[in-house]
């Protein structure tokens, strides 16, 4: 078939959204014959309808900076306007972030994460006695919860121990009669919060038998 404009034959779209009317009127901007003067305040015009149909970018901060650098790649960087601000460089505006390292470090027990492993080594730098046993209690509890929350399982005391002596390389010596664990767990707390459902719906319903005299309510009228 003839006379179908497909995309794929179209020039490249920058800026998806702002569209190719937006693109298309900054191909007009371009052609010879404009004064600058003129084309400035095409340009101008241009921005406040990239403003209208990208209204969340005034969410950001300097955004009609943005919108000026933004009317300058649509252009190709070839632009010859008096802009309010400075034409931006092609290598700085499209330059890409640097590659985030990803941490080499072996996470001995996958279920406690990494957290768990940086708490022990911040533990052995702890020198009050009490101050560090109390952070032991933390950490176990953390582990315990952590282990029931990814597989499901609920770890002994002496388990608990056995992998901060791993975690530590052997520093941390703890007995289970030394550690406390201070957090519920899951099922624990799915307890109490269906015990408070359930006061707090016979709260209601005294309350309302109070209201109405200590009789139940009823809501069908006797014909």
């Amino acid at each position: 078939m003839t006379g179908l404009d497909y995309n794929t034959q179209r020039p490249l779209l920058r800026y998806s959204e702002y569209g190719r009317n937006v693109q298309e009127m900054v191909a007009y901007l371009k052609r010879p014959g404009h004064s600058k003067e003129k084309r400035t305040e095409l340009a101008k015009v241009i921005v406040s309808v990239m403003a209208s149909l990208n209204p969340g970018i005034k969410e950001t901060g300097d955004y009609k900076h943005k919108l000026w650098d933004h009317l300058y790649a649509i252009a190709d960087f070839d632009l010859d306007i008096d802009a309010p601000y400075p034409a931006p460089q092609r290598e700085v505006m499209f330059q890409k972030p640097d590659s985030l390292p990803y941490p080499k470090n072996h996470i001995r027990f996958r279920f406690y994460g990494r957290n768990v492993q940086n708490m022990i080594m911040h533990c052995l730098e702890i020198d009050s006695d009490n101050q560090k046993k109390a952070m032991i209690n933390l950490i176990a509890s953390f582990m315990r919860n952590s282990c029931r929350s990814w597989n499901n399982e609920n770890l002994t005391e002496e388990a608990i121990c056995e992998h901060i002596s791993i975690l530590s390389a052997g520093k941390l010596a703890v007995l289970p009669e030394d550690i406390t664990i201070l957090y519920q767990t899951r099922d624990n707390n799915r307890n109490q919060n269906a015990n408070f459902q359930n006061n707090r719906n016979k709260n209601f319903k005294d309350n309302r038998n109070r209201r109405n005299g200590g009789k139940p309510k009823n809501n069908f009228r006797n014909k």
